[in-house]
């Protein structure tokens, strides 16, 4: 799909910055996942439609990288001339380093993906294999399952914050305790109505019920409305107060 859309090619083909990128990658990852007793490796794909414009940097930049974990597979697409690309395929062995780059022409396999896919990754599991192997890592135990990597950060007193939530015979949710509540841009659940609790939509405040003279509790005004005030003392409830008219 990326070529149906009108990518043009061109040239000319420089390697040497994305491979040495891609090599320090490589060694950074390793070195954090060795840290918290895990393993990485990379894959660096290279579509290209022409050959490299300088053979010889582009081979030392290759032979920099064979010490990452890192293996880099090129793909010629066209019909340019790809002899130098196979240069950089084969110089490895003959200069004694570390083999980490394979090249696979493209038109020799379009017509078979089966093929096309054990050519492209024909190479890497003796790669990965030289790689550890010949620095004393052993292989982890299959991994069963997902797996994540959880590093913790370092604890911070100043970062602590202690929460209460409450909730009411309502549903109406509250929070208590330090650090700041922020509501505007959440929703509360009322767990009575079964419905999403706007707090902008509900009293910010919680007005005590009105006694009446006899200490029972007189009913509560609507939202909005001014509660009803109580009786003078001495006076029965709905009763004016001694000399008020009624």
């Amino acid at each position: 799909n990326t070529f149906k859309s009108g990518l043009v090619m061109s040239g000319p083909t420089v390697l040497t910055e994305v491979i040495t990128l891609a090599a320090a990658q490589a060694r950074s990852e390793q070195a954090k996942n060795n840290r918290v007793g895990q393993q990485a490796y990379r894959v660096l794909l290279i579509l290209t439609d022409g050959a490299v414009s300088n053979v010889l940097e582009t081979k030392n930049a290759i032979k920099a990288a064979a010490d990452s974990p890192l293996s880099i597979v090129i793909v010629g697409i066209g019909q340019a001339d790809f002899s130098t690309m196979q240069f950089l395929d084969d110089f490895a062995n003959q200069e004694g380093v570390r083999d980490i780059c394979q090249f696979v022409e493209f038109s020799r396999y379009k017509y078979s993906k089966t093929q096309l896919n054990q050519a492209t990754l024909d190479e890497i599991p003796d790669q990965v294999v030289d790689y550890f192997s010949k620095r004393g890592i052993t292989p982890l135990p299959p991994v069963r399952g997902s797996q994540v990597n959880l590093i913790p950060e370092e604890w911070s007193e100043e970062d602590e914050i202690d929460v209460d939530i409450s909730v009411n015979e309502e549903g109406e949710i509250s929070l208590s305790g330090g650090g700041v509540q922020d509501e505007s841009g959440y929703g509360n659940y009322n767990t009575a109505g079964k419905v999403p609790y706007n707090p902008s939509s509900q009293p910010t405040h919680v007005q005590a019920p009105v006694q009446s003279a006899y200490g029972q509790p007189a009913a509560q005004p609507a939202y909005g409305q001014q509660p009803a005030q109580p009786p003078a003392y001495g006076q029965p409830p709905g009763q004016p107060a001694y000399g008020q008219p009624p």
